[in-house]
């Protein structure tokens, strides 16, 4: 199973910063910015008085630096900034937009690939800087106040949906944990659940889930419609197979040990994958 990099969003941002500022010392170093003074260049920073994380004051930095004697103008979303972002087509805050002389500057070359032109003004592509505020979304889902101006409050709005404070509150809490049924993660992560299922019992609903995808061939699609058919027939046993199945990967003993209906099991198997064509697109090598 190949390893998934994920890289945080703050992350690319310094990064970016750090490319700018490092850009601007070999300028400097040549001697690039000592005469170029921007007269006239305006940078304006739209922002959002309702966004706690949306600290503009590196970038501002890294484009001061840039651009000596740039003039910066700082306007919230909420008191003008809208039309400014809508004319320009921008949808995340901070936005920052130069006036159309930035691309006279000397410097320009070192940021131009950050950039979009639109109306004849240029604005850094909030990807590149990080810039992941919606001011139409629902931004707080429990401040009693319409934050994206839809009419809908807090968890009745749809942006809120996903938002554990707006999780329907239920008497027996799910627990879904998708798998693949020989990926060493993956029963890495069942053995250290097992101990807490087993304790837990009826006090939560579990439910063991299985990815779309395969990677350890047929028997990895064979056992995982057994585990499936198990779960969904003779769920009791569950559990009690893992913990057997976990230890060793031997299915026929295991099912032995744990006394489960051979009978209704390969019924359910081959109604399965009948009904979702498992084997069939297993073996078709075309998709």
């Amino acid at each position: 199973m190949g390893d998934v990099i994920k890289i945080k969003k703050s992350t690319i941002k310094i990064t970016i910063i750090a490319i700018v500022i490092f850009s601007f010392g070999l300028i400097v170093g040549k001697g690039g910015l000592s005469t170029n003074h921007a007269t006239g260049l305006t940078l304006t920073v739209v922002t959002s008085d309702k966004c706690n994380s949306c600290d503009s004051s590196q970038i501002v930095e890294a484009v001061k630096r840039l651009f000596s004697g740039i003039k910066v103008n700082t306007i919230s979303y909420e008191n003008g900034g809208k039309a400014i972002v809508d004319k320009m087509g921008i949808k995340m805050l901070p936005a920052y937009i130069f006036s159309s002389d930035v691309k006279n500057e000397g410097n320009f070359s070192l940021v131009e690939k950050t950039l979009e032109e639109k109306n004849g003004e240029y604005y850094i592509i909030p990807d590149a800087v990080g810039s992941s505020f919606d001011p139409l979304h629902e931004s707080e889902c429990s401040d009693d106040e319409d934050d994206d101006n839809d009419g809908k409050i807090d968890c009745n709005d749809p942006d809120c949906s996903t938002s554990f404070k707006c999780v329907e509150k239920r008497e027996t809490p799910e627990v879904d944990l998708f798998v693949m049924a020989y990926c060493p993660y993956g029963t890495q992560t069942e053995k250290a659940f097992l101990p807490v299922l087993e304790l837990l019992g009826d006090k939560i609903d579990f439910n063991l889930r299985f990815v779309y995808y395969a990677m350890h061939g047929k028997k990895e699609l064979d056992e995982q419609l057994r585990q499936y058919c198990i779960q969904k027939e003779q769920k009791s046993k569950l559990l009690p197979y893992l913990r057997c199945f976990l230890e060793a990967g031997k299915s026929e003993e295991c099912l032995n040990k744990t006394n489960i209906n051979k009978d209704a099991l390969n019924s359910c198997i081959n109604k399965t994958d009948k009904e979702f064509k498992i084997t069939e697109k297993y073996n078709d090598k075309s998709t």
